[in-house]
């Protein structure tokens, strides 16, 4: 059966995960898949509430209702990277890696970042690409204008995203070890909260992060890295 996708295109929301929560409670669409792209956010927002900068990208939320899931929920924060890995090769020639828990870098400057929410009945997957240059905040920043000249079909680039998220055959070993081999920092010594150690890898029963700190490994579900 295939999976109905309902599309809306806006110019402006105060965030397109705000509007997506809004159509989940009020019941609409409820067995659909949506996707909602806009061209301005006032006020976007990341993990733990964080603000982020809305100006001079692509942001858009999917609502993807649990009965259309294929993989666990905490796997996304694994498979999001790689859809939209794939959909950056496909206009240009990009250096991605994956930085844990949620960020997307080219040549170690951030160009993307998600949010993962989990609800009872579904999921939203927000997204937020960087179109034009932006202010570098935490570290800096890249952006696709820097690879590619001319017009960005934004339409094209969340299908193909949103496609690739529901239509995936990948096992949570081939997403794990894909993740692995772009993983940003994998090998050197980062520090998540308060813990400073080296990152060894991802694990292969919870997709908890590890951290070797002398001889204990510590694993992570949730945290920031910090490098």
């Amino acid at each position: 059966m295939s999976v109905v996708i309902r599309r809306y295109e806006i110019e402006e929301t105060d965030s397109t995960q705000i509007l997506a929560k809004k159509i989940i409670n009020q019941n609409i669409y409820i067995d659909h898949v949506v996707s909602i792209l806009a061209h301005k956010q006032r006020c976007g927002y990341g993990r733990k509430k964080q603000l982020f900068f809305s100006e001079g990208g692509m942001y858009f939320s999917i609502i993807i209702p649990k009965k259309h899931t294929k993989i666990p929920t905490w796997q996304y924060v694994y498979l999001v990277p790689i859809a939209i890995e794939k959909t950056l090769l496909s206009i240009g020639d990009f250096d991605i890696s994956y930085k844990w828990p949620n960020d997307i870098m080219h040549e170690s400057r951030k160009i993307s970042g998600i949010i993962i929410e989990c609800f009872l009945s579904c999921i939203i997957v927000g997204i937020g690409i960087n179109i034009k240059p932006v202010p570098d905040f935490e570290y800096p920043t890249a952006c696709i204008e820097e690879i590619v000249t001319g017009d960005i079909d934004k339409s094209d680039m969340v299908n193909i995203i949103t496609s690739f998220i529901l239509n995936t055959n990948l096992s949570w070993a081939e997403i794990r070890v894909k993740w692995l081999l772009k993983s940003f920092k994998l090998g050197d010594v980062v520090q998540i909260d308060r813990t400073t150690g080296t990152f060894i890898g991802i694990d292969i029963d919870t997709g908890s992060i590890l951290l070797q700190v002398d001889s204990k490994i510590i694993d992570f579900k949730v945290g920031n890295m910090i490098v």
